[in-house]
């Protein structure tokens, strides 16, 4: 295993994959859900529903961790915790520009026929790992 630079981190994540993001239930298990994600300013940011599970269970605990692996050879990940925030602030806005890293243009009309309420969830890492699998 090789520790990725920082150059490297920043470049894996600017690729659009899928985040697996766990924050805990009220009995201590863990919810793990799939998304999509945006890095910027050292900040992990996705957003879901108002009333989703992520979103009921960060309003009760704040901890969040989450897995970023690619798919294929050299395998590569990064890893993440901290302490999140949900907010509503400019939640569609950032929602658009969140899937249009996956959809293209097609992502605002996606976003905008949402019949829920949108927030973002969003984290700065306290503790974060990237590594690259030797081939």
């Amino acid at each position: 295993m090789a520790k990725l630079t920082e150059s490297e981190v920043v470049a894996f994540l600017d690729a659009p994959r899928i985040v697996d993001v766990v924050t805990l239930r009220a009995h201590g298990s863990p919810h793990v859900a799939p998304l999509w994600y945006e890095y910027a300013g050292g900040r992990f940011s996705f957003f879901t529903a108002a009333t989703s599970v992520k979103t009921l269970n960060l309003e009760r605990d704040p901890r969040i961790a989450i897995s970023i692996a690619s798919p294929d050879e050299p395998y590569t990940y990064v890893t993440a915790d901290g302490i999140a925030d949900v907010t509503l602030d400019d939640a569609v806005e950032r929602a658009i520009r969140i899937t249009k890293r996956y959809r293209g243009p097609a992502g605002e009309a996606w976003v905008r026929a949402f019949d829920w309420e949108v927030v973002i969830i969003s984290f700065a890492p306290t503790r974060m790992h990237a590594w690259r699998a030797d081939p």
